[in-house]
């Protein structure tokens, strides 16, 4: 499948982007949030983020995400699973204002969604980008807590739309 083989690449390429420079800036970060398909009788699904940045400038960030977002229930007495894991990598032009740091940015990248049920497990990958508005609290100068909503625009056979909400931390090496 192409999907399999570009993911690594993209991966590598936003990374070795950190190899760069050393006086760049590192971040590391860890969300929880929710993602809603916005179609009708769509659940939420809850999970987490992990987040890799890397400051090009003060002001522009680079990076990748990965999430984990998962819904169980009944169906006809079996127990299902839906998950979606977004591969995702980032861009991201922040704002300064003291300690507050709103930003706005743009995710790209693969949608992994997946059903699971009775031992096996049905899939496929979708391209798709998000919007992403943000905002950062400086709690020190290292650990900051994060804020952001995305709307998520997954495109491919399924073509769908989705709202994520995700709250957390970041540490900045």
């Amino acid at each position: 499948m192409k999907t399999k083989k570009l993911l690594p690449l993209v991966f590598i390429a936003v990374f070795a982007c950190f190899t760069n420079q050393s006086h760049a800036q590192i971040s590391a970060g860890a969300n929880l949030g929710f993602f809603k398909i916005l179609e009708d009788g769509s659940d939420a699904q809850f999970g987490f983020n992990l987040t890799g940045k890397y400051a090009l400038t003060e002001n522009i960030k680079v990076g990748a995400n990965l999430g984990y977002y998962v819904k169980s229930y009944e169906y006809w007495g079996t127990t299902m699973k839906s998950s979606i894991m977004p591969f995702m990598a980032l861009a991201e032009y922040g704002f300064s204002i003291d300690k507050i740091k709103p930003y706005v940015g743009a995710d790209v990248g693969i949608y992994r969604i997946a059903v699971h049920a009775g031992g096996s497990t049905e899939g496929n990958s979708y391209f798709g980008f998000a919007p992403v508005v943000g905002c950062n609290y400086e709690l020190t100068s290292k650990i900051w807590l994060n804020a952001n909503m995305k709307f998520h625009v997954i495109t491919g056979d399924i073509s769908t739309n989705a709202f994520g909400l995700l709250i957390g931390a970041i540490y900045n090496l």
